[in-house]
């Protein structure tokens, strides 16, 4: 009984570091395909990010089993425990590297809208984790926070143009009735 629970104790960072691989994978390709949405509605920054942080989990899902199936042959091979432990340790920093990453693009919705504090964040923010269950809606989720903020932006630019003209009519106005008066 006490070998299968030690057996099962070592093969639990490498079952656990597949798991959160997959889901680096899983998550990298999709961002890899609707990174662009962001863009393609006005949104500057979030692209990039979004393309990077879905690159960097298809390497690491790539690079962590390669590293430690690597170092947990050279363990066995050399019967040394730091080498095995150095490879556990460093499996399980690049399993949290891939969470972090992962759990960052399946917010990416939601951190659009807290970030730029937009009215419409707690129907993104519902979508968005609506989404751990139906995955499919993490698009319409990205789609809304994209178009809000393009909204938000494109208002601030109309009120901005707005207040320069309140502020240039006046002047003319007076201008108009000063040239008005000096004709009469």
């Amino acid at each position: 009984m006490e070998q299968q629970i030690h057996e099962i104790l070592l093969l639990l960072p490498i079952i656990v570091s597949a798991l959160l691989a997959n889901a680096g994978l899983a998550t990298g390709i999709c961002s890899l395909f609707v990174g662009w949405i962001p863009m393609a509605c006005g949104v500057k920054g979030y692209s990039g990010k979004i393309y990077l942080a879905g690159t960097t989990n298809i390497a690491l899902f790539i690079f962590t089993p390669m590293v430690a199936g690597t170092i947990e042959e050279l363990a066995q091979t050399t019967n040394i425990g730091i080498i095995h432990t150095l490879g556990s340790g460093l499996s399980a920093g690049l399993g949290f590297v891939i969470l972090i990453l992962s759990a960052a693009l399946a917010l990416t919705p939601a951190i659009i809208a807290w970030r730029e504090r937009l009215p419409s964040s707690a129907r993104i923010i519902g979508l968005n984790l609506g989404s751990v269950i139906l995955p499919i809606l993490w698009i319409p989720a990205l789609v809304i926070a994209s178009l809000a903020v393009t909204k938000k932006q494109t208002a601030s630019i109309v009120h901005l143009i707005r207040q320069q003209r309140g502020n240039t009519e006046p002047a003319s106005d007076s201008l108009q009735t000063a040239h008005i008066a000096e004709t009469e």
